[in-house]
């Protein structure tokens, strides 16, 4: 199993939490689809007109899943051993509560 950088966005793209995940990107997206089961096929064609509930990669290479209900209340997945120096940068910004560096550093991956 891989290892991932968990990176939880709140209401209004608050980060909320960050957290090293094992696991796989299969798995991450199982997760997503227990989710849009609590929606009707009428409330999921509405939400999807505004948020993206089918999960996006970034980065072409399939290192970073993005899933939830778009660019708030979401979690990014970040492939920690490609991208180790930056997630734990990332680790110790949140930890430190250094908003600003924190989102100069995930711009990499918005």
């Amino acid at each position: 199993m891989k290892k991932y950088l968990k990176v939880e966005l709140g209401s209004r793209g608050e980060v909320e939490g960050v957290e090293v995940v094992k696991g796989s990107l299969e798995t991450f997206r199982k997760d997503l689809e227990v989710f849009k089961e609590g929606f009707d096929e009428e409330d999921l064609e509405y939400l999807e007109e505004f948020v993206d509930l089918n999960g996006r990669f970034g980065n072409d290479d399939d290192d970073v899943l993005i899933e939830g209900r778009g660019e708030e209340e979401c979690y990014y997945y970040i492939e920690y051993d490609k991208y180790e120096e930056d997630c734990r940068e990332l680790i110790r910004l949140f930890e430190e509560d250094n908003v600003n560096e924190f989102c100069d550093l995930m711009d990499k991956f918005w």
